[in-house]
């Protein structure tokens, strides 16, 4: 299927799919599951829960260094879920869900080898997200109050506000580097820790270079801007 966005590729995955199954677990083709992870998830559906779906963690992985404070670890996404009772949509250069039923969480993580095709790939890869984050970033609506309070909410509302509160902000390179490395204590990772922070720190540069360069008037074509595909079929 070709691709248009991760909301549109994992609803085309639920239609078109065969599954013997109501639960689905989507993992990306750098993810890997555990034993532990495994076993959680079948304790769990073997309860046969009412949620719609649940947040799991990952383990964001830099070779071999688990990236455990400059990842922000625990950070959740909604990848198991029940077939009838979720959907989703795109956002920015990933994918919100879309249900009118509750939510859960897991406690195992997976792991994520996010870079496991080389930095090099990886830069390419953020170039185009950056690209559609600017898009996201011009575009969006939301008022300055309605960002504070969200960002008063639960976790995962509080860093979708972040990252809206963020595109109003100067610095935001520098202040992402600042934020990985001491907030959150990624010096602790070492090493890898400072790699992790300097590789966001220019990816955080070019959604800025990205927005200026559209709030200049500059075309898509001659910024080069990959528009993100925002339409998808979000019935339930």
């Amino acid at each position: 299927n070709r691709f248009t966005g991760f909301g549109n590729q994992r609803n085309w995955a639920i239609d078109n799919i065969p599954a013997k199954y109501k639960w689905h677990l989507h993992l990306d083709a750098d993810e890997r599951p555990t034993p532990e992870f495994v076993s959680e998830i079948a304790k769990l559906i073997s309860t046969a829960p009412a949620h719609a779906g649940f947040w799991v963690p990952n383990k964001l992985m830099l070779g071999e260094h688990w990236l455990r404070y400059s990842s922000g670890y625990p950070v959740y996404q909604v990848r198991l879920f029940h077939q009838d009772r979720l959907r989703f949509q795109n956002a920015g250069h990933g994918q919100k869900e879309v249900t009118s039923g509750t939510l859960g969480y897991l406690q195992t993580p997976y792991l994520h080898y996010g870079f496991s095709k080389g930095l090099l790939k990886w830069f390419e890869k953020h170039a185009k997200y950056a690209s559609q984050e600017a898009v996201a970033g011009t575009e969006s609506r939301q008022s300055l109050v309605q960002t504070l309070r969200n960002i008063t909410q639960d976790k995962v509302t509080r860093r979708r506000a972040i990252k809206q509160l963020s595109y109003r902000l100067p610095f935001r390179g520098w202040l992402r580097w600042f934020e990985i490395l001491i907030v959150r204590r990624g010096f602790l990772d070492g090493k890898a820790g400072f790699i992790y922070a300097d590789m966001l720190y220019t990816y955080e540069n070019m959604i800025s270079t990205f927005m200026k360069a559209r709030r200049a008037g500059l075309t898509q074509e001659e910024i080069g801007i990959i528009e993100p595909q925002n339409r998808s079929n979000t019935r339930l």
